[in-house]
């Protein structure tokens, strides 16, 4: 790779970093894209010219936003903290991303074919992963398989989508906890005795 290539990378990254962290502050609608060519430190020319519109880098930026939340959510799944504290940690993470990212985002992103086959294996890799240590140390339902955890995580997002952005209806934030903390601790045994 040449220096100009390097450098056109460095820029890219830059422009990418910068914009999720305002997105993420502010929300898409409220930044500009002289905000983000100040941030960044460059023209807003150049910020065209890499992405062509708000839209392709907001896309852009929530390909790396999944990136990033997929590799930290991997990296707690394979560290030796508590399974109900991975459990802690996955929720907080589904509820800090509302802010950067709503759920029509998210949707509009994942019925991209071909981008989302490669995010859709990871999700499902972590599923079975947080699913085997479950089983393994106790905290699962016996009777829960993973085909019926992958089902009902399939069902979960298709009533999400089917009852609020179908409809056009907003979701509060504590409407969207409550709804994380069934998901996942509605899974948990009552009587749950580790092994």
């Amino acid at each position: 790779m040449d220096r100009q290539q390097n450098r056109s990378l460095k820029k890219i990254k830059r422009i990418k970093e910068t914009a999720l962290e305002l997105f993420s502050v502010h929300g898409f609608d409220k930044v500009s894209m002289d905000e983000i060519a100040e941030s960044a430190q460059v023209s807003k020319v150049t910020i065209y010219k890499y992405f062509g519109s708000k839209d392709d880098l907001y896309a852009e930026v929530i390909n790396l936003w999944i990136d990033d939340t997929l590799s930290a959510a991997e990296d707690v799944l394979n560290s030796e903290r508590d399974f109900l504290d991975k459990l802690k940690f996955m929720l907080t993470l589904q509820t800090e991303s509302s802010a950067l990212v709503g759920f029509d985002t998210l949707y509009q992103v994942w019925e991209d074919d071909d981008a989302i086959r490669n995010v859709q294996d990871r999700v499902k890799k972590l599923m079975q992963a947080f699913y085997d240590e479950g089983q393994q140390k106790g905290y699962i339902h016996d009777h829960v398989t993973f085909d019926t955890l992958f089902i009902y995580a399939e069902i979960f997002r298709a009533g999400i989508k089917a009852t609020f952005l179908d409809h056009n209806l907003p979701i509060e934030k504590q409407t969207l906890d409550a709804l994380y903390d069934a998901f996942f601790f509605g899974i948990i045994r009552q009587d749950h005795n580790p092994a």
